[in-house]
């Protein structure tokens, strides 16, 4: 038995879509299974279930900047984090990563490559830029200005970056050599990746920035 043309294209019609539609949703179940599931404490209360975010701090705890390595850094962001259970940075699912550049590497952008165009967001739950780009490079909405535990971070105002103020790299000025770049929490423009040089013997803050999260509130 024949089926007519008509018929024929209405199938394959209904196949392709249902095939794109199934595309579509796997996509999105796994971009969300990247994310982790965000605790209660560190969830910004104008975010509705699902939506995927990024959260940063400026540490309480300081460091030097005589490394050439992120690593020593995110280990050091991660002490700090662990430390502290009032904004539950100390979850054990979250690893987080010092926002950075140094001989070794710049890892600013990397920190993001999951998902540049996401929100991030201080442990305030202020908005403190739009997506990666905003934060390294343009005007912020809100400072980094608290520290893991959501407290207003005190003296020394300053935090090694290793940055210029346009977010790259600086040049003979990241992390590790004699000399390292800092910015400092109190700007929300330029300043905040870049405000001076310093010798990087001496120990300040750096700022430490979540995974991807999403708000999952079942």
């Amino acid at each position: 038995m024949k089926f007519p043309t008509y018929l024929l294209l209405l199938l394959l019609f209904i196949s392709a879509t249902a095939l794109a539609q199934t595309s579509i949703a796997t996509r999105a179940i796994h971009n969300n299974a990247q994310a982790i599931p965000a605790p209660a404490e560190l969830v910004p209360e104008s975010l509705t279930n699902g939506e995927l975010f990024y959260a940063i701090f400026v540490t309480s705890g300081l460091h030097d900047a005589e490394s050439d390595s992120p690593q020593t850094y995110n280990n050091f962001v991660n002490s700090v984090a662990d430390s502290s259970s009032v904004k539950a940075t100390n979850h054990p699912d979250i690893e987080w990563k010092a926002l950075v550049a140094t001989k070794q590497a710049n890892q600013t952008h990397a920190v993001f490559n999951l998902a540049p165009n996401r929100p991030i967001y201080n442990l305030q739950g202020e908005k403190v830029a739009d997506n990666a780009e905003q934060l390294l490079s343009g005007r912020l909405f809100s400072k980094i200005k608290y520290t893991e535990t959501g407290s207003h971070a005190a003296s020394p105002l300053l935090v090694w970056t290793g940055l210029m103020a346009n977010g790259e790299q600086a040049e003979n000025f990241v992390l590790g050599n004699k000399q390292a770049a800092l910015g400092s929490y109190v700007f929300q423009g330029n300043g905040v990746r870049h405000f001076k040089i310093q010798d990087s013997y001496f120990a300040y803050r750096f700022y430490a920035v979540s995974p991807l999260l999403i708000n999952k509130e079942n």
